[in-house]
This record gives structure tokens, sequence and C-alpha cells, in this order.
């Protein structure tokens, strides 16, 4: 996984991943066992309610808040047993300065 330390990675990334809001169907409704690895250092569980969805991409990716002040971008795969695999993840307060030099 990738730690993005600066604003114009941070962009970058965003561009990349071609986020979009979460809606309605956006389940998190995941075996305890699906776990991320997140830049604050430890492994969160999919599915716990203190981790906020941010965006989503498809297929099967997501944005996640954590409550320690970090944002993931990862993916599961898998339909029996799932595996995630964690692209990025910045600090909170960078990721949103770089949707403010965006205008998002």
């Amino acid at each position: 996984m990738k730690i993005l330390k600066n604003v114009d990675e941070i962009i970058k990334a965003i561009s990349e991943a071609k986020l979009q809001s979460p809606n309605k169907l956006t389940s998190l409704k995941y075996n305890d066992k699906v776990t991320f690895e997140c830049g604050c250092g430890t492994f969160h569980r999919v599915n716990d309610p203190s981790n906020r969805v941010f965006a989503i991409s498809f297929p099967v990716k997501f944005v996640m808040d954590c409550e320690n002040g970090y944002v993931t971008f990862f993916q599961i795969k898998g339909f029996f047993k799932q595996t995630v695999t964690s692209f990025w993840s910045a600090k909170a307060t960078n990721f949103t300065k770089g949707l403010e030099k965006l205008g998002l």
C-alpha cells in the first residue's frame, strides 16, 4: 500500500480511482474477518460502524475514513472467501485539502 503524503499525490490518486459517492446499494455486510490495512498502521473490519464510507468505485472498491484520521482506498475480491487489497492511504486532513483543490 502506498502512503500519499502530499496534495498533488492525492489529487492524482483520486483522478485515477474514478470515485463516486456511496449509494443505497453500497453494502458493508461482510464477515468480521474481512479487514483492510489502513494508513494509521492497523487493520480495520470492513463492517466496523466507526469507519465511514466516503466514496466507492467499481468493482467493489471503497474509500473509507477511519476513526484515527486516515482515508484508505481498497478493493474486496471474492464471493465465498473475500480478500482485501489496500491501494493507498492518506491523512484525512491532506485528503480534504486535495478535495478542496479539486473543487469537490
